[in-house]
């Protein structure tokens, strides 16, 4: 039986996250938009989660209006297209409306989720499964707390 070895970078790499102290943090630049930097006097490391976000956002809704005519590779290449024509403003502007439309979901136990519906009697959901080449996921038919069933849609909301 053979073993993968891991990188030494990689071994470094996962050591470090260990070791260091992040912290998430809207990083404003007046020039520019950051991703995020290190603390010289300290070595936090600031982390700004808009960037990849917004990346990953545009990435899935492409999937959701092109999801039987576009493949993977495609997809990536139109996200990094619509990316790079986007302003620093814009990018927040999307992220900010992105923070508005967003409904979170609580972990219950391993295998399902539970919709943070508001109320106490949440609805569990079945674990989503990974979508084609990339690392989104189709969502199953969800069962609501009053017993109906409905079917979430690719991004996330309840149809019907």
């Amino acid at each position: 039986m053979r073993r993968d070895k891991r990188p030494p970078l990689m071994v470094s790499v996962w050591a470090e996250l260990g070791a260091a102290r992040f912290i998430e943090d809207y990083i404003i630049d007046k020039a520019e938009l950051v991703d995020g930097y290190i603390e010289d006097a300290s070595g936090h490391i600031y982390i700004n989660p808009v960037p990849a976000v917004v990346e990953t956002l545009i990435h899935e809704i492409l999937h959701r209006l092109h999801w039987e005519d576009w493949g993977e590779s495609y997809v990536r290449n139109r996200t990094t297209f619509l990316m790079k024509r986007m302003t620093d403003s814009e990018i927040q502007q999307f992220y900010d409306e992105y923070q508005r439309r967003v409904r979170r979901r609580k972990r219950a136990k391993r295998g399902v989720r539970q919709a943070d519906s508001g109320n106490t009697r949440s609805t569990q959901l079945e674990e989503p499964r990974l979508c084609r080449g990339c690392r989104s996921v189709e969502q199953s038919a969800e069962v609501r707390s009053d017993g109906s069933a409905g079917l979430e849609g690719r991004a996330g909301e309840v149809d019907g």
